[in-house]
């Protein structure tokens, strides 16, 4: 009885080791399995990371022709500032002929004032 004990119980060094090796492998074979799945995923996700990083060099590359440089802009604005006081001082010489020709209508209107007031003395008197 012990014997038969002894063979059920007991199983050979080659089988044992065969069977260790052939779980080992098949450990390394899921855990390279997993290795690779999680580089695709990886790899995937950096990928999509590169393409809005690019995007994002991109727009910036986009601003950047599309924008004014200091220098422009600051021709552009003196050219503006010399407009408005161009427009200034014409503003002020209208106002300024709009005077005197206010000026010139009351010399008519007081040497009508006094041509009437002339006649009317004459024409008193005559």
């Amino acid at each position: 009885m012990t014997s038969e004990l002894n063979s059920k119980e007991y199983i050979s060094l080659r089988d044992y080791f065969d069977t260790r090796i052939n779980n080992l492998q098949q450990n390394t074979d899921l855990k390279i399995s997993n290795v690779e799945k999680a580089i695709t995923i990886a790899s995937g996700l950096m990928e999509k990371r590169l393409e809005s990083m690019n995007e994002f060099r991109e727009q910036l590359k986009d601003q950047a022709t599309h924008f004014l440089s200091r220098d422009e802009f600051q021709i552009q604005h003196d050219r503006v500032i010399e407009d408005i006081k161009m427009l200034r001082e014409s503003r002020a010489e209208l106002q300024g002929k709009a005077s005197m020709n206010a000026v010139y209508m009351s010399y008519v209107i007081a040497v009508i004032g006094f041509l009437t007031g002339i006649i009317g003395i004459v024409i008193h008197f005559i």
